[in-house]
């Protein structure tokens, strides 16, 4: 009596696993997802002990929602092409259509 059973294998796992592998690279620009991970998670343990950079955040975000929505709604009437809210970094041409 056989003590393990030998069922057949309706795929190829070895196959299965290298086209899983090959899709998350393609989708993770070959970066290793446990790596970005660890990555974050170091950035949040930083920031979660940095209780002065976090109100500095929540500040400047809250700025910025201000300023934004400002901008919103003095041109959501305007069919034309409205300044843009934030002027890029001197230096920084891919948003002013420079290459």
């Amino acid at each position: 009596m056989p003590t393990q059973l030998d069922l057949p294998v309706a795929f190829d796992t070895k196959r299965l696993d290298q086209k899983f592998h090959a899709a998350l690279a393609r989708a993770t620009a070959s970066l290793s997802p446990a790596s970005c991970l660890l990555a974050f998670f170091d950035w949040a343990m930083h920031l979660a002990y940095a209780p002065g950079k976090r109100i500095q955040l929540v500040d400047k975000a809250i700025r910025k929602s201000v300023r934004f929505t400002n901008y919103a709604c003095r041109h959501s009437g305007n069919a034309a092409l409205p300044e843009p809210c934030i002027e890029p970094y001197v230096g920084v041409y891919r948003r002013a259509g420079r290459r």
